[in-house]
């Protein structure tokens, strides 16, 4: 095995699931989560001058840096809860007295201030997992590419970094809550007489002009029929002896000469 994948083996750290933090598992006294973190404090120190002269692996070095930071974080909430009760305790025992609420308001801001701290805790904790989630991947990935591990091993590694940006994306939503968008003001109802004259009504259409009616069949004149001249022959003889006529009288204008007297 090459001493570089030797020592990438030996340095993959031992990573949990993100949603576990200072607040799962069994509740810790203030006096047990102050002990617990002065001795995970020596730990790290002792640890870091281990790694340097090189005796541990870089990743136990980081396991105690986890240590370390939920340790803090159990002791904060600890301490949340000691305070809590000596608040509860001192609501009880007031009297309404102006000494009393005194009492009251300071372990109010205690508690405030602990809270607040517990918060900044609960942060850090998650950050450094996260941190060291990103370092084990590329510690996996590496591997990979040495074929000293499965593509199934990498793939876990970057669904628990996954998980993490998840969790933190969460996390910073509580911090930072996005502002709530301003109602939309109410639409005035419009009154009963603004309503009857608002809307405008169409212009009325004229009445179509019809023409006049037409008079009936027997109202209207007929002209008279023309009168026809009777002759000496009826039926067609008489038509032709008038025409015979009219044109011998034509003939004979024809035939005089011009400024001839007639006989």
């Amino acid at each position: 095995m090459p001493a570089d994948a030797s020592k990438l083996l030996d340095d993959l750290p031992s990573l949990v699931d993100p949603a576990e933090n200072a607040t799962t598992g069994p509740a810790l006294t203030i006096q047990q989560a102050k002990d617990r973190l002065a001795q995970s404090q020596k730990k790290l120190v002792r640890w870091e001058k281990l790694f340097k002269d090189g005796v541990l692996s870089k990743s136990e070095v980081e396991r105690c840096t986890v240590e370390v930071a939920e340790a803090l974080a159990r002791y904060e909430h600890a301490n949340v809860t000691e305070l809590q009760h000596q608040l509860a305790s001192a609501k009880d025992r007031t009297p309404g007295t102006p000494v009393d609420q005194s009492l009251i308001t300071t372990a109010s801001d205690a508690l405030k201030s602990a809270e607040t701290a517990a918060g900044k805790a609960d942060t850090q904790l998650l950050q450094t997992k996260y941190s060291l989630a990103k370092i084990n991947l590329d510690r996996q990935r590496k591997l990979y590419q040495l074929r000293m591990i499965s593509l199934a091993a990498v793939q876990d590694a970057e669904s628990l970094v996954q998980k993490f940006e998840e969790q933190k994306a969460l996390e910073d939503e509580k911090a930072n809550p996005a502002p709530a968008a301003p109602p939309e003001p109410p639409i005035p109802p419009i009154p009963a007489t603004a309503a009857a004259t608002s809307v405008p009504r169409a212009p009325a259409l004229p009445s179509p002009t019809l023409p006049p009616p037409l008079p009936p069949p027997n109202a209207i004149p007929l002209p008279d029929p023309a009168p026809i001249a009777s002759g000496s022959g009826a039926g067609t003889g008489t038509g032709t002896g008038a025409s015979a006529a009219t044109r011998s009288t034509t003939a004979a204008g024809q035939a005089a000469p011009a400024g001839a007297k007639p006989k």
